[in-house]
C-alpha cells in the first residue's frame, strides 16, 4: 500500500502543527511505500527511508489563448484562509494612488473559512477599488477558463512562513501553463521554479507588491507567453506520472 503525502500542517499554531506532523510521520511507518510533493516536506518529517520518492506537484494548461501583455489584467486563484490576500488590495491602492494613470484589473477568486470574503470585499469599498478589483468568491475549477483566458498577470501571495515555505503552490503552475506572467513571494519552493522569463518574487508585503507590478508594466513588452508556458515543461501532469509515479507502481508490484 502506498501513501502519498500532499501537504503538511499548516496552521498557524505550532503546537497543533507539530502534533498533525507527528501523526503524519507516525501514519508514513505503516505504509510500504510514501510519496511526497518535496525534499522540504520529506526533510520537515524526518524521512529519510528507501521506501521514500518525491512526487512533485504539477498542473496542466487552463487557456491557450495567445497573451499579449500591454494592460495588466491580475489574477488570483485559491483559498483565502491564511494568505493574506488582504495585502495585494492594500498594494493595488498604493499602486493605484502612485500611477493612477496606468489601467489594471485584478480579479480575486477563492473563499476561506473565517469570513474573509466579506473582509476582502468591504476593503475594496473602503479604498475605493470597485473598478479595479472584483471578488468573485468560490468559482469551480471547470469554471476558471475564462479568467484565465482574459487575465495575463498570476498572483501567487503566500506568506513566507516555516510551514508554506516548503508547499509547492500548485496556482503558480497553473498561471504559468496558461501564458501568465506570475508575481510570487518568495517562498523556497516559489524561489524554484520563478526566473527572470516567467515571474518575479517579492517579499510578502503590500508595498513589494505594489513595486512589483510597476517594474512589471515598465518591461511589459519583453514578456513572451510560449517562453512562459514552457519554462516548466516537466511539471506537466503527463511527464509527472510518466518519470514519477509510474517507476514508483512498477516497483510496488
Amino acid at each position: 500500500m502506498i501513501l502519498d503525502i500532499r501537504t503538511l500542517s499548516i496552521s498557524k499554531d505550532s503546537n497543533v502543527r507539530t502534533a498533525q506532523n507527528i501523526q503524519i510521520k507516525k501514519a508514513c511507518s505503516k505504509f510500504d511505500i510514501v510519496t511526497i510533493i518535496s525534499e522540504g516536506t520529506k526533510r520537515q518529517l524526518g524521512l529519510s527511508s528507501d521506501n521514500v520518492y518525491i512526487l512533485p506537484l504539477g498542473a496542466d494548461c487552463i487557456s491557450d489563448t495567445i497573451k499579449t501583455y500591454d494592460n495588466l489584467h491580475l489574477l488570483y486563484v485559491g483559498t483565502f484562509a491564511g494568505r493574506d490576500i488582504d495585502k495585494t488590495i492594500v498594494g493595488i491602492d498604493i499602486f493605484k494612488r502612485q500611477h493612477a494613470d496606468i489601467p489594471i484589473t485584478y480579479d480575486i477568486i477563492g473563499s476561506g473559512f473565517n469570513n474573509e470574503e466579506t473582509q476582502y470585499r468591504q476593503l475594496v469599498e473602503e479604498l475605493h477599488l470597485e473598478d479595479t478589483i472584483t471578488i468573485h468568491g468560490r468559482i469551480a475549477h471547470t469554471a476558471l477558463k475564462p479568467f484565465f483566458d482574459k487575465c495575463n498577470i498570476g498572483v501567487s501571495f503566500i506568506p513566507i512562513t516555516e510551514y508554506y515555505d516548503d508547499q509547492p503552490p500548485t496556482k503558480t503552475f497553473e498561471y504559468m501553463f496558461s501564458g501568465l506572467f506570475t508575481i510570487a513571494t518568495g517562498t523556497i519552493e516559489n524561489v524554484k521554479i520563478i526566473n527572470n522569463s516567467n515571474g518575479v518574487i517579492i517579499q510578502d508585503t503590500p508595498e513589494a507588491f505594489s513595486e512589483a507590478i510597476y517594474k512589471l508594466y515598465l518591461n511589459r513588452f519583453e514578456l513572451n507567453d510560449k517562453t512562459i508556458r514552457s519554462s516548466l515543461q516537466k511539471f506537466t501532469w503527463s511527464n509527472i506520472i510518466e518519470n514519477k509515479l509510474k517507476p514508483v507502481l512498477n516497483q510496488s508490484i
